[in-house]
């Protein structure tokens, strides 16, 4: 089956087969599936937008699993939580 491209006004061609197995892979939980970077004009810049949300996604679920730890043993998820889903940009890597 050929990859389903598409263009951008600059001719660049967007894999779409490409996204989708992207997406589906963080969707279950593979947080290593990025877009390419060398994609340029508006391709390069969903690509970007799309490795920075993996990225964001990946250590918000890191920082949760974290927690569970910390909640398993003090048992005060209500307080962490806020602060979580209040400043998740910054969570460090």
């Amino acid at each position: 089956m050929p990859t389903k491209e598409t263009s951008d006004t600059n001719g660049d061609s967007f894999d779409t087969k490409l996204l989708l197995h992207a997406l589906t892979a963080v969707k279950n939980g593979d947080f290593t599936a990025r877009l390419p970077v060398e994609w340029t004009g508006l391709n390069g810049k969903i690509a970007d937008v799309f490795n920075d949300i993996i990225d964001l996604n990946e250590r918000l679920a890191k920082e949760t699993e974290r927690a569970s730890k910390v909640v398993g043993k003090e048992g005060k998820i209500a307080p962490y939580l806020m602060q979580l889903y209040q400043a998740p940009a910054k969570l460090k890597p």
